[in-house]
């Protein structure tokens, strides 16, 4: 038993110390890619400019990362994580990454814009995003629900603090901060892991019922502490119920297996309280049954029932 037990712990540090060799060595080989595309967006930068957006918010199609590709090489040339997240690794991470880090980019008519404003970043957890914002002068403040998440990346750590980023543990459901205190808002694919709740550094499951009073929460308390006139930015995902999925839903008490909405819970849950909270959505793109089937009709070769990017930008009045 003794020896049964020893075998299987050499067999899970050995896998552990595999997953790491061949993380470290695929970054390795991606150097090259990296630095052409330091090279190339700095280049691309100095020749284009924006292009103007049709969509802003609502369910996103493939097609919007080309409209954001001047966003896009925005957030590259800022810094190493961003460039290899989007640009190098982007295929492994799929599209609606870009299109998410970039589509608060693409609102703003230029980067002297954020000089000066107060932005919180919601669940910042390794991510470089802050530092396009703190390196425009922007005072940037982040909240992730433990210090592991606030920054386990050394990389991301050493960047963040360089560029003096105001981290702190906190619950969004909850949060530490004073009525209209900011003048952005955003929370980059966070929302939708409301489905299970942190406590005692652990993770427990939560029912349909009480992911929906936990998104209902956050969002209200998002929209507290934006002041009027402010930037709210979040992005989240849908995803296609399949027949076993859909029964699950309409129990409940069952529990909320998915980190992701279905088109209806978009439509009778987020648009109404977005609207009772007087956030004003910017260049929609309708939350129909023709645009979500568009959008999966766009990727045959993947899943229907996987998620998809939905962003919310919008203005408080």
């Amino acid at each position: 038993m003794i020896t049964s037990k020893i075998s299987h712990t050499l067999m899970e540090i050995g896998q552990s110390m595999l997953k790491k060799i061949f993380k470290y060595t695929k970054f390795f080989y991606d150097i090259p890619r990296l630095l052409y595309l330091l090279i190339y967006s700095k280049l691309y930068l100095r020749f284009s400019q924006p292009k103007n957006k049709r969509f802003l918010s609502g369910i996103r199609f493939p097609s919007d990362f080309k409209d954001l590709t001047y966003e896009v090489h925005s957030l590259m040339n800022v810094d190493l994580y961003l460039r290899w997240y989007m640009g190098s690794n982007s295929k492994r991470s799929y599209w609606h990454r870009a299109v998410e880090y970039s589509t608060l980019l693409g609102f703003f008519d230029n980067e002297t814009k954020y000089s000066g404003l107060k932005m919180l970043d919601i669940g910042t957890g390794n991510s470089t995003y802050p530092v396009f914002f703190l390196k425009n002068n922007a005072d940037v403040f982040s909240i992730d629900l433990s210090k592991v998440m606030g920054g386990s990346n050394l990389w991301s750590t050493r960047k963040n603090n360089k560029y003096h980023l105001k981290r702190q543990v906190a619950d969004m459901l909850d949060m530490p901060f004073e009525d209209e205190t900011f003048d952005i808002v955003t929370s980059i694919s966070v929302i939708e892991h409301l489905n299970e709740l942190f406590t005692d550094e652990k993770w427990f499951p939560v029912t349909n019922s009480d992911f929906k009073k936990r998104t209902v929460t956050c969002i209200r308390e998002m929209a507290r502490v934006l002041k009027p006139g402010g930037v709210f930015y979040v992005t989240t995902d849908i995803f296609n119920a399949n027949e076993t999925e859909l029964l699950q839903l309409s129990d409940p008490s069952a529990v909320r297996t998915r980190p992701a909405y279905t088109l209806s819970e978009f439509k009778h849950l987020w648009l109404p309280l977005l609207k009772e909270e007087n956030i004003e959505l910017q260049k929609i793109r309708d939350f129909s049954e023709e645009n979500l089937k568009q959008l999966l009709a766009l990727e045959p070769q993947v899943e229907s029932t996987h998620k998809r990017p939905v962003v919310f930008l919008g203005i408080k009045k």
